[in-house]
């Protein structure tokens, strides 16, 4: 009696394998989807860096997703889009004496402002710095206007390069 119990769990088993693949491929079809419409959204956000790790991911983890000949496109893409990114330059902060650079890295360490010297300009990073800021200033006690003013300067080999400077005033 036992073997035929075994027998009828082993025959469910292996009956059930082909749905639980299906189940299993249209995840992965899914997932390797969304990647690549996470990269497309990045790249026209032009965050060309983020984008390239994104499809780098969609073909290292989906390689065989009917997406990954699109994803090498567009990885190749985003990689010659940042190649002709400006460069952030320098940073510079016209704070409050109390606001020390200390502060601010940690500010920007604490909400993962990507903002850097040596890295592609993203004008979204420059206005979550920005914001960042702001936040710092008012949990200090000061509740300042903080700008960003951004430099850009031409290069003869057609990549730019970018000075960034935030300052701040009362509102």
């Amino acid at each position: 009696m036992r073997w035929i119990w075994l027998f009828v769990l082993v025959s469910l088993a292996v009956a059930g394998l082909p749905a639980a693949r299906a189940a299993e491929d249209t995840r992965d079809a899914v997932e390797a989807a969304r990647l690549f419409e996470d990269g497309q959204a990045m790249v026209r956000a032009g965050r060309y860096g983020a984008a390239a790790v994104t499809f780098r991911t969609l073909l290292y983890v989906y390689p065989e997703s009917s997406l990954a000949a699109q994803a090498r496109l567009e990885l190749r893409r985003s990689e010659d889009l940042e190649a002709q990114a400006p460069v952030v330059r320098s940073v510079r902060f016209q704070m409050p004496r109390d606001i020390t650079l200390e502060d601010i890295r940690a500010c920007f360490a604490a909400r993962e402002v990507a903002l850097a010297v040596d890295r592609a300009h993203e004008p979204r990073d420059v206005e979550r710095a920005r914001v960042a800021l702001a936040d710092l200033l008012n949990a200090k006690g000061r509740p300042l206007v903080v700008k960003a003013a951004v430099h850009t300067i031409a290069h003869g080999n057609g990549r730019g390069s970018v000075e960034v400077l935030f300052t701040s005033a009362k509102k």
